[in-house]
């Protein structure tokens, strides 16, 4: 009899208790709306504004939409008008929305959407909203693509040395360390490597910090924000003018309070270099070659050794401050996510989510 009297009572608590006002308010909160749409699609609509570098509409772009579905996807093509839009309107399950725009004379874009995963994102009579939403994506234009400089965009393959706790030149152009580490003839930076060779792979006990130096007076590098949406992420053209770094720490160690400081490549950056300085006898620059790094990777392996992975940009002529290659990756109408993720290529491009 008492138990029945407990879940009597057990149950008169669960079925009041809303009544009375104690509900768990943290508590997820079903959207049958919602739901639907994410296992079924819901439409959508976009006001996609193409502009240029300097923000000019860009008229009769070709632009591909990719919009998500459960088996396949719902692809779009057409071209924007005369004020640089696109209206795309489909149906989706919100899980990705590619949007490729690309012209002739420019580098191809890339803006992905993403509804799932926001609790911002709502679905009001089978609409994602916000419906007609602007969106802007910029085709950032071609302006003096070189062949002559040299790249290696799919670099997959690490520089490794063992020579460990000395300084080692780094050449730019051969993408190697100097002889007679490498095929290196010229060092455009040094290297560091400070390590034990213990091997541990919990980040914070590595203990492996790569030393990076310029020796040359006006050498060194600075960093820009890489142009994640677009095939050509780097800058134009270097800038003389700008403050050259001369030193920087990546990797993994304890300072001398004993803390961990850790500190890598950024991959939304990259780095603007110069080297090779040549300085007359007023201590003038009077002679530098300019280069760009998009990746800065590190490896240590179980054999002691460690080394690095670069891709860079080199312009061999002294003095010229192009950095734009003729020979970049294009997307070409397919994910640039997923052909970084195929080749790691320059970084992936930021999916968009709503606020």
């Amino acid at each position: 009899m008492k138990c029945f009297l407990t879940f009597v009572m057990v149950l008169l608590t669960l079925t009041t208790c809303p009544a009375l006002g104690f509900v768990d308010t943290d508590a997820p909160k079903e959207d049958p709306e919602f739901d639907k749409a994410i296992s079924r699609g819901a439409k959508t609509k976009i006001e996609l504004h193409v502009v240029d570098d300097e923000g000019v509409p860009v008229p009769a772009a070709n632009v591909k939409v990719t919009l998500g579905m459960v088996t396949t996807a719902n692809i779009i093509n057409g071209q924007t008008d005369t004020n640089g839009v696109f209206i795309i309107e489909g149906k989706t399950r919100g899980n990705e929305i590619i949007i490729q725009p690309k012209k002739e004379g420019y580098y191809n874009s890339e803006k992905t959407i993403i509804y799932w995963g926001n609790v911002n994102i709502k679905v009001k009579n089978g609409r994602w909203q916000p419906y007609g939403e602007k969106i802007t994506i910029v085709l950032r234009k071609k302006h003096n693509p070189s062949s002559s400089l040299i790249t290696d965009f799919y670099n997959t393959y690490f520089k490794k040395t063992k020579e460990l706790n000395k300084w080692i030149g780094f050449d730019l152009e051969q993408n190697d360390y100097v002889e007679p580490y490498g095929n290196g003839k010229v060092s455009d930076f040094e290297i560091f490597i400070e390590w034990d060779g213990e091997l541990d792979y919990s980040i914070s006990t590595t203990g492996c910090v790569f030393n990076i130096r310029f020796t040359d007076q006006f050498g060194g590098f600075y960093a820009i924000d890489k142009a994640l949406y677009s095939d050509f992420k780097g800058q134009y053209v270097a800038n003389i003018n700008n403050n050259y770094s001369q030193y920087i720490e990546l990797g993994t160690k304890k300072n001398t309070e004993g803390e961990i400081k850790t500190d890598w490549f950024d991959k939304k950056k990259c780095w603007v270099v110069r080297s090779r300085c040549v300085v007359n006898e007023k201590g003038e620059l009077i002679s530098a070659n300019y280069s760009t790094i998009y990746r800065f990777d590190l490896c240590r392996e179980e054999d002691k050794s460690a080394g690095i992975r670069l891709i860079r940009v080199f312009n061999p002529k002294p003095n010229d401050i192009n950095l734009e290659p003729a020979n970049i990756p294009t997307s070409d109408g397919f994910s640039i996510e997923n052909l970084i993720k195929r080749h790691g290529i320059i970084g992936a491009p930021e999916p968009i989510k709503r606020n």
